[in-house]
């Protein structure tokens, strides 16, 4: 029987964790996100914490963190892609915990950050501001492409030549990946907080906040 690790962030603390993991290294991105707006790297194999440091901060409360929605990080375990409360989505070195890069064009939280396995050059971001963008992460001034769509852009899942994206109350969306043009959506089923969505042949589960459940939708 496989051994359960424990990681301790911090104790006797209510705390919101994403945890993102590379698939050439034992290292994990986790990222405390209540009130502390801390990322961690986190060894695996010893479940020790290798580094640590302040992600994301409200500009008007200096050095007091705020939440850290989203996070990824490299194949390579290099460069760590972090989303915050205070609109803005930062590039760091993972070696060093440095800031390398940040974009502040968003009129919201980002709350989803990702580097897609097709291009690791990319970044896709989501946004309370109803906007995916996708950026060239060596040039983060203007993405290189975006879309507003009908709700908080809470998750994106890349399926084949499509995205499926949780639009929270604007339901779910299916885009064309390279294009970003809407194939299917349903606006209606989020309602109750659609948070996620995932293609399953010619249909898409989601599921909602409000009332619990988790429903089989037709998207063909």
């Amino acid at each position: 029987m496989e051994k359960q690790r424990k990681i301790l962030i911090k104790k006797n603390s209510k705390t919101n964790i994403q945890i993102h993991k590379c698939a050439n290294t034992d290292l994990v991105n986790t990222h405390f996100t209540i009130f502390q707006g801390h990322a961690y790297l986190v060894d695996l194999n010893t479940s020790v914490i290798v580094s640590s440091w302040l992600a994301h901060s409200l500009p008007y409360v200096p050095g007091e963190g705020c939440e850290v929605w989203s996070c990824a990080i490299t194949q390579d375990a290099q460069t760590v892609v972090t989303g915050g409360e205070d609109g803005s989505m930062k590039l760091w070195d993972a070696r060093s915990q440095t800031m390398t890069g940040m974009s502040k064009i968003f009129e919201a939280g980002v709350v989803f950050a990702d580097f897609p396995l097709e291009n690791q050059d990319q970044i896709i971001t989501g946004s309370y501001d109803e906007h995916i963008r996708i950026f060239d992460r060596r040039n983060l001034k203007d993405p290189i492409a975006e879309h507003k769509l009908s709700g908080g852009v809470w998750n994106i899942e890349r399926s084949g030549h499509q995205f499926c994206v949780a639009c929270m109350y604007g339901g779910y969306t299916i885009l064309d990946a390279e294009t970003l043009e809407v194939v299917h959506e349903n606006r209606p089923a989020g309602v109750n907080l659609l948070y996620g969505a995932t293609k399953v042949d010619d249909g898409v589960l989601f599921c909602t906040f409000n009332d619990y459940l988790v429903v089989l939708d037709e998207a063909k």
